[in-house]
């Protein structure tokens, strides 16, 4: 079970805890997947993914993160995490197991995500977003170690702002990176959440992959 609950936290913590009621922009896109390529048109951005990994609908990435934000969360922090739905969007989510596997000791992941910002005029790079995601964090049940700097680190010709944590709950631990940039007012993040030094570079390789400037989907030929 625990093992379960470890690998919920990813999607619960990046968040800036203020509900400004703003939308999504008219022609914000949430991305398609097709092929083992994911491609988002609103931040120029695509992909190649493994098909072979879990790959969680719009609706599973929704009821994860609630999941995640019930259970390791106090009544004040889970009010500041709702606060954000109206702001948030899930854009891809993949674990390299099925949720319900029971043979494998981690379920290692990566979570793309984006939250509006435009009412935040002081959050003008990563480490900013960063900075308030880490408050949030540090109010959780689970007992993070943060690092003293952040890394910047490019991704397809962006720079990303990196936080690497480690996680302790119930007597086990894991490894999270925070990698955010701001795209056209968004907070822009991708969450890598593993156990081992192999699952890490595997996630790295897809980062490596991971480009930006040339995403053009179907949809918008």
């Amino acid at each position: 079970m625990l093992k379960k609950l470890l690998l919920i936290f990813v999607i619960t913590a990046l968040f800036i805890s203020c509900n400004t009621g703003q939308k999504m922009p008219e022609n914000f896109d949430y991305g398609t997947m097709e092929n083992g390529i994911y491609t988002n048109d609103y931040f120029k951005f695509r992909f190649s993914y493994d098909e072979s990994w879990n790959l969680q609908s719009q609706e599973q990435m929704a009821e994860t993160a609630q999941l995640g934000a019930d259970m390791i969360t106090n009544e004040t922090t889970r009010n500041a995490v709702k606060a954000t739905d109206v702001n948030t969007a899930n854009l891809f989510s993949a674990f390299r197991h099925d949720l319900d596997a029971e043979t494998v000791e981690y379920n290692y992941s990566i979570v793309v995500i984006a939250e509006n910002i435009n009412m935040f005029p002081e959050v003008k790079r990563g480490k900013d977003y960063l900075n308030e995601a880490k408050k949030l964090m540090s109010q959780t049940v689970i007992d993070y170690d943060f690092p003293d700097a952040y890394e910047t680190m490019d991704v397809g010709g962006k720079s990303f702002d990196v936080m690497k944590v480690t996680g302790h709950y119930m007597g086990a631990s894991f490894n999270q990176e925070y990698w955010t940039t701001i795209i056209n007012g968004f907070s822009f993040s991708l969450i890598l959440s593993y156990d081992t030094n192999t699952q890490r570079q595997e996630l790295q390789n897809l980062i490596d992959g991971m480009d930006f400037n040339t995403a053009t989907s179907k949809k918008a030929a």
